[in-house]
């Protein structure tokens, strides 16, 4: 019972952002897979009001890129400075992970993106602690997460 009330809220709140923001916003919003992964750390984390708001500001800034643009042109960009930052870093890593250097996208760190790690992390506590990081970063503070556990696994 618990469980179907929360993923009800999820639902709701998902919803809400995506409505809201095409009515007051004039913005296009797309769910895109992991989203709920993204929203379900807030709506754990607060009360349901505050998780909108923040989800909502959230959404619209630094979850833009996936809510509106195509796949291409959402996530490649940061796939490709990903793959130059790792070949600045550590080169035979580099190779190993892109085959030589023929396959620079390392698509494998998808889910670590579009989830902001949240649908990798086994805590609770931990994905807070990542959203913590990204909250007070730069928004590219992602890719250097994903360079750093590429490096440290």
């Amino acid at each position: 019972m618990f469980r179907k009330k929360r993923l009800r809220q999820l639902d709701n709140l998902i919803t809400a952002i995506i409505v809201k923001n095409e009515d007051l916003n004039n913005l296009r919003l797309k769910y895109y897979q992991g989203y709920n992964d993204v929203i379900s750390v807030f709506l754990l984390t607060l009360d349901h009001n505050l998780a909108f708001y923040c989800c909502d500001i959230f959404s619209r800034f630094y979850l833009i890129d996936f809510l509106r643009l195509p796949f291409d042109q959402g996530l490649v960009p940061l796939f490709n400075l990903t793959a130059k930052l790792l070949e600045q870093v550590d080169l035979e890593l580099y190779n190993f992970v892109t085959l030589d250097g023929s396959q620079p996208t390392p698509l494998f760190m998808t889910s670590w993106v579009l989830t902001l790690f949240s649908h990798s992390i086994e805590t609770l506590e931990a994905s807070r602690r990542v959203f913590d990081l990204i909250l007070v970063e730069h928004p590219l503070i992602i890719v250097y997460l994903c360079v750093s556990v590429i490096v440290e696994c």
